[in-house]
């Protein structure tokens, strides 16, 4: 990555977390722990997401004819893997503005259903 490309980056996330704190600013200690919990286990989906297609990218192997399917599907990895990193941000925005690490309940049939929906 160029100098140029890398500067870029780095200015970006300090101002996502600003837009993100501002918009937490005098929000309740309960209702941001409710966000933190929420934020935290949309993280986790959007981690399983990125880790069932990268299994399904792996299943193919290297000497996989490069077709369609198999660019769409690197294409869709990307895509989980930026999300995923954007999302991170998020968490540590609402985390960060929490000041602490909620409990945070164990993957449960909802977040199994909404995990589908990220496919």
């Amino acid at each position: 990555m160029s100098g140029c490309q890398s500067d870029r980056h780095q200015a970006v996330a300090p101002s996502a977390r600003r837009s993100i704190s501002s918009l937490l600013d005098g929000v309740p200690e309960s209702e941001l722990e409710q966000l933190a919990i929420e934020v935290i286990l949309q993280n986790r989906r959007h981690l399983q997401h990125a880790q069932d297609l990268f299994e399904r990218l792996e299943a193919h192997g290297p000497d996989a004819d490069d077709n369609g399917e198999l660019q769409q599907l690197r294409h869709n990895y990307h895509l989980a893997l930026i999300t995923l990193n954007g999302h991170h941000e998020v968490v540590s925005a609402v985390v960060g503005a929490l000041g602490h690490v909620p409990d945070v309940p164990a993957d449960d049939a909802d977040d199994n259903t909404a995990a589908s929906t990220l496919n």
